[in-house]
């Protein structure tokens, strides 16, 4: 097992349950903050059917009280969570979320290893992974890899799997202190010339801010330093208002890949490709803990031989991974104020 966020967590959970024996090898580095930090209510039940409720009892929590979007107009429009038919969602301690969910792995018997995948090969008995751990090298044999990386699918394109990236979108985040009042708990979405901006409240008197845009336009906006980031998100008519309550300070924004890409196949004999790792989705869809969880499952019960075969569970996140451009293609043609801009021209291209 490759990486230990919420994909592999359930992975190596499920399958300890069943007795069978799981190595989940991880750098252990803290992860900077990138986002997932709201779950909607439909991730209730699907926690509670991998029996990991308690997970949210542990964690420290805000209620989402609903989403809200200047999209395609300068108004908001609200969608209140409670609308929801699983109730409304959660905003999340996200580091303390995915820390739980490991606990949970490891209690059901996987074990850990600190380190990194440095090759791999194959032979008539399975793979031969070299892990690079504490300044040595660690040979790990197995029958099965799951791959949990993430964006990266580090093992994946080790034995030749093809990523492919539909944008070159980023996102340009930073976490603010409480210095007033801020009763808002509803997530925010506004679209700018240069993309979009996303804001949500957190627990431990804090709010994420985030920017999408390109990569290749991230530069002329200049928005990696916090002093230009700051300056861009007042200029904005709902953002700038919740950014009047808070303060950056002056450590510069976190720049993480935030594109729509997959594998040409998500799983081959002998390993399959879980979570971001298999297909990252859109974040205006904001299903990517709910997708971790639900195609860690799915990827358990191929070897667990539960009815579900390597194609079924290919074919399965493809098909999702469709879905997702075509809704994605649909939203951002309901954006029309921007048509001049880069970020909004190259997406009037359709996904059919």
């Amino acid at each position: 097992m490759l990486g230990a966020g919420p994909a592999g967590a359930v992975v190596a959970m499920v399958l300890g349950r069943r007795g069978v024996r799981v190595l989940v090898v991880d750098d252990g580095r803290q992860k900077a903050f990138s986002g997932g930090e709201t779950l909607p209510g439909a991730s209730r039940p699907i926690l509670g059917g991998l029996g990991l409720t308690d997970v949210l009892d542990r964690t420290p929590t805000l209620p989402c009280t609903g989403s809200r979007s200047a999209w395609g107009s300068d108004e908001l429009a609200m969608r209140p969570g409670i609308m929801s038919a699983y109730g409304a969602g959660l905003h999340i301690d996200r580091p303390a979320f995915d820390t739980h969910l490991r606990v949970a792995s490891l209690r059901s018997g996987a074990s850990a290893l600190k380190g990194r995948l440095s090759k791999v090969d194959r032979d008539d008995r399975g793979w031969i992974a070299c892990v690079g751990s504490d300044g040595g090298q660690i040979t790990v044999k197995c029958q099965w890899v799951f791959d949990c990386s993430g964006r990266r699918s580090i093992f994946a394109r080790a034995v030749g799997a093809v990523r492919r990236a539909a944008d070159k979108q980023v996102a340009v985040v930073a976490v603010a202190e409480r210095s007033g009042h801020d009763d808002d708990l509803a997530t925010t979405t506004e679209s700018v010339s240069e993309g979009w901006w996303y804001s949500a409240q957190l627990p431990r008197d804090r709010r994420v801010f985030m920017l999408f845009t390109d990569g290749d336009l991230l530069t002329n906006s200049g928005a990696r330093s916090i002093e230009r980031f700051v300056a861009l998100g007042r200029q904005t008519r709902h953002i700038s208002e919740l950014m009047a309550t808070y303060e950056f300070g002056r450590i510069p924004p976190t720049v993480v890949l935030a594109d729509s890409s997959s594998l040409d196949a998500a799983a081959g004999p002998g390993w399959l490709a879980v979570g971001d790792a298999a297909a990252s989705m859109d974040p205006l869809a904001s299903t990517g803990i709910i997708d971790a969880l639900k195609s860690g499952r799915m990827a358990a019960e191929v070897l667990l031989g539960s009815g579900v075969r390597l194609e079924d569970y290919s074919r399965a996140i493809l098909e999702r991974y469709s879905q997702n451009l075509r809704l994605r293609s649909r939203y951002h043609w309901m954006e029309k104020r921007w048509s001049g801009s880069d970020f909004w021209r190259r997406r009037r291209i359709p996904f059919v």
